[in-house]
C-alpha cells in the first residue's frame, strides 16, 4: 500500500473511529432488540416452558451464527 494511502487513512481516523464505535453500539442494540422480540413471541406462545424454550432458542441461534460464518472460513 502506498504511503499516501496510509497517511490518508490515518488522517480520517479521528472521524472514522467514533463512527465505528457508534455503528458497533447500534448493531449491538439491534441484536438485543431481535433477541427480546423473539423471546417475547416464544413466551407468548408457550408460557410454561421458559427455560427449555430459551435454551433451545439460544442453541439454534448459536448454530445459525456458526453456520453463517462457515463460508467465510472455507472460502
Amino acid at each position: 500500500m502506498p504511503i499516501s494511502r496510509v497517511a490518508g487513512a490515518i488522517a480520517l481516523l479521528p472521524v472514522s473511529l467514533p463512527a465505528l464505535v457508534i455503528g458497533v453500539v447500534l448493531l449491538d442494540l439491534a441484536v438485543q432488540a431481535v433477541h427480546v422480540t423473539s423471546q417475547s413471541a416464544i413466551f407468548a406462545r408457550y408460557p410454561t416452558a421458559h427455560s427449555r424454550l430459551i435454551g433451545g432458542y439460544m442453541v439454534f441461534y448459536s448454530l445459525g451464527s456458526a453456520l453463517a460464518r462457515l463460508p467465510w472460513r472455507v472460502g
